[in-house]
C-alpha cells in the first residue's frame, strides 16, 4: 500500500468549508431544564446523578446486584429530567390525548421554544418560517412502546392462567387489571409513539416550512 499516494488523495478532497453559526440553544438536562442552569451546574461540578426518582419506576421490582440476573438492572443510579409544566392547549395538543403522545414530542416543543427564545425569535419578531427545517437526532424505541406493547401480550397471560387453573372470572379480573395499568391504546397512539413525527410536531406547530426529519442517533439521540 502507498502510504503517500493515500495522503495525496485526502489532500486534493473537496471540504465543503460553508460556516455554520450556533445562534440559540435549548435544553433540558437532569437538575437543569434549561441552558443557564446546565452551564451554572458544570462550573459548580454539580453531580446531576441520583437514585431512581419514585415517579418513574420503582428500584426495588428491578434492581438485582447480580449483572446475570434475567429482566433485571443491577444499578439504581441515572441523570433524570425534573417535572416541568405543560399546557398542552398552548400547542394546539387536547389534554386527552397527552398520555398516548410520547415524551419526547412534548420536550422536544419545550426546547425548541427556548432555542427560538434565546436566538431572539420570539413571537413578535417575522423571519421567514420556509427557510427554517427541523433535523433531529432520535433512537429508535420511543418510551411509548413500551407499555402500548405490553398490552398485546393479554392472550399469553390467559393461558398462563389458564393453566395454572385459576377460573375464568377470576383470570379475566386479575387481566384487567393488569392491562389497566398500562396506556391504553387510542386514535392518537400510532403518530404518538413515532420518531419522526417529533419533528413533524415542531414544525407544524411553529409553521416551519422546510424538512423535517430525523435520524436513529441512539446514544446521541440528545443531540
Amino acid at each position: 500500500m502507498n502510504t503517500d499516494s493515500g495522503k495525496e488523495q485526502l489532500k486534493q478532497t473537496p471540504v465543503n468549508t460553508t460556516p455554520v453559526a450556533i445562534i440559540g440553544i435549548g435544553s433540558m438536562y437532569p437538575q437543569a431544564d434549561n441552558t443557564a442552569k446546565f452551564w451554572t451546574n458544570i462550573k459548580n461540578r454539580v453531580d446531576a446523578i441520583t437514585e431512581v426518582p419514585a415517579s418513574h419506576w420503582r428500584a426495588e421490582d428491578y434492581y438485582d446486584q447480580d449483572p446475570k440476573s434475567a429482566d433485571k438492572v443491577y444499578a439504581k443510579l441515572g441523570g433524570f429530567l425534573s417535572p416541568v409544566d405543560f399546557n398542552p392547549m398552548d400547542y394546539g395538543i387536547l389534554p386527552n390525548a397527552i398520555e398516548a403522545i410520547d415524551t419526547s414530542q412534548l420536550l422536544g416543543l419545550l426546547t425548541v421554544e427556548q432555542a427560538l427564545k434565546d436566538a431572539g425569535y420570539t413571537a413578535d419578531k417575522s423571519f421567514d418560517r420556509e427557510q427554517v427545517s427541523v433535523i433531529l437526532g432520535i433512537t429508535g424505541t420511543l418510551e411509548l412502546v413500551v407499555p402500548l406493547g405490553a398490552r398485546l401480550g393479554y392472550p399469553r397471560w390467559k393461558e398462563a392462567l389458564a393453566d395454572a387453573g385459576v377460573e375464568k372470572e377470576l383470570a379475566e379480573d386479575v387481566i384487567k387489571r393488569i392491562s389497566d395499568s398500562y396506556v391504553p391504546w387510542q386514535e392518537n397512539s400510532f403518530p404518538g409513539l413515532l420518531g419522526n413525527v417529533v419533528a413533524g410536531r415542531i414544525s407544524k406547530h411553529f409553521d416551519f416550512g422546510g424538512t423535517n426529519c430525523t435520524v436513529d442517533a441512539a446514544c446521541g439521540s440528545a443531540l
